[in-house]
């Protein structure tokens, strides 16, 4: 699908969340184009936000353009989003709801406050005013990025720390005591030559390995939405 398609979709998505008043933020392969980083062709679109999975529910249901397709009691939910009556070429977009009362095994409860930071950007080719969605802060998408080398095996991954150490490593550094050590841990194990991408934006890979040393990767499960949202935040 061309990205022309997802600035549609994106809009669409941002529209129904900035009427609601939801804190919200664009993450994954979509999000990153936004900070200059050539990649694959998109597979769907990823958003936090701060609501509880059944609000976000109730309110695209009355969304002619998006569908639900899946929802996940773990804080998941997936829309078909389509401007077409045909519903052809429907576009794939997961909404991860960072509020929730279900607890992952591996993770405590998440808070509700939090300091989730995003970005406004602007899509050329529609009005002023109607053009903006919102991505997540370099720190948080930098993280999301570390889980992702560590229950994933796309090259790609791997290559977007090295992107976001030299794009946006002055922003990470400022925050780098937010980075998950427990991931960065996992991430070395797996990927040792990430050691001077993680010394270069101020983060404690001793403690990180020292936290991680008994650790079995086998035991990471990359199906659970709980540690996607977790990654991103904590």
């Amino acid at each position: 699908m061309s990205q022309g398609l997802f600035n549609v979709a994106s809009l669409a998505l941002g529209r129904v969340l900035n009427r609601e008043r939801i804190v919200w933020g664009l993450f994954g392969d979509y999000a990153l184009s936004f900070l200059g980083r050539p990649g694959p062709p998109f597979v769907c679109i990823e958003c936090l936000v701060l609501c509880r999975r059944t609000e976000i529910i109730q309110m695209f249901n009355d969304e002619m353009d998006f569908r639900l397709a899946q929802s996940n009691p773990d804080g998941y939910v997936e829309f078909c989003w389509s401007d077409n009556v045909n519903r052809i070429g429907e576009l794939k977009i997961k909404v991860f709801c960072a509020i929730s009362t279900v607890t992952a095994p591996r993770w405590p409860p998440i808070p509700v406050k939090f300091p989730m930071k995003t970005t406004s950007c602007s899509i050329e080719g529609f009005p002023p005013g109607n053009n903006r969605i919102r991505i997540l802060s370099p720190i948080h998408l930098f993280k999301g990025r570390i889980r992702d080398v560590v229950v994933g095996n796309r090259p790609r991954d791997l290559l977007d720390i090295k992107f976001f150490v030299t794009r946006c490593g002055v922003d990470i550094k400022e925050r780098a005591h937010e980075v998950n050590l427990t991931w960065v841990g996992l991430a070395l194990r797996k990927h040792g030559w990430s050691r001077d991408e993680f010394k270069d934006v101020d983060i404690n890979i001793e403690l990180a390995e020292q936290l991680t040393e008994n650790t079995n990767l086998l035991n990471i499960d990359a199906s659970e939405a709980k540690d996607v949202i977790h990654s991103l935040l904590c």
